[in-house]
């Protein structure tokens, strides 16, 4: 299978193998041991990347990787109209992946933050840390198990409303196989650990 930069797939070199992720199907896959093994010394050699995204994805230009955990959050206070907002916006995004095509519903997000960023006109990094203190509060109501992507997906709609352009970031292992959704801004992790995170491979930044 050719790799490269299409309409509705994304892949990385996750340790030894090659994951695939088509958005058309909302499915992974992993290539072959003998694939996967050509696809990493074309990539040692320096011929191809070691990750692609779709067309419709390109690489934020300011992403860089993780490296750090955001300022401890103290959760101290309920906030209630925050709280309601972040429980609303997750649960909302929670019925539209049931709803709707998983790569219309990246590129609707996508289209969401950016127009609220240039909308705001300025970010408000002050608000970072209500917004994060919002959402452990929310995890305490509905459990953040197993809805890592609506979850994520809603932290970074939250940080626009500030002007903060938050990015999620889908990463996998490969063996075990395992995909995880994160949110982040600059290179700090939102709503999560850096110690979690960094068990995966990027597969594809929003």
């Amino acid at each position: 299978m050719p790799l490269g930069k299409d309409d509705c797939t994304a892949w990385t070199l996750a340790g030894d193998h090659v994951v695939i992720l088509d958005l058309a199907r909302d499915r992974y896959f992993r290539l072959p041991d003998r694939e996967s093994a050509d696809v990493r010394a074309a990539v040692e050699r320096g011929e191809i990347g070691g990750w692609a995204q779709p067309s419709q994805f390109p690489r934020p230009h300011d992403w860089m990787p993780a490296d750090q955990d955001s300022a401890p959050v103290q959760p101290a206070g309920f906030n209630l109209p925050g709280i309601a907002a972040s429980l609303w916006l997750q649960r909302r995004l929670e019925r539209r992946l049931e709803m709707t095509p998983f790569c219309q519903m990246l590129l609707q997000t996508r289209s969401m933050v950016e127009a609220k960023v240039r909308s705001v006109g300025g970010a408000n990094t002050n608000g970072l840390h209500q917004i994060l203190s919002d959402f452990e509060h929310a995890r305490l109501i509905r459990s953040a198990a197993n809805r890592c992507v609506p979850r994520s997906l809603a932290i970074i709609l939250r940080c626009a409303s500030q002007g903060i352009r938050a990015h999620a970031v889908i990463g996998v292992t490969a063996d075990p196989f395992q995909a995880h959704c994160w949110a982040q801004h600059d290179t700090i992790v939102l709503g999560d650990t850096i110690d979690n995170v960094t068990r995966f491979t990027p597969l594809l930044v929003l």
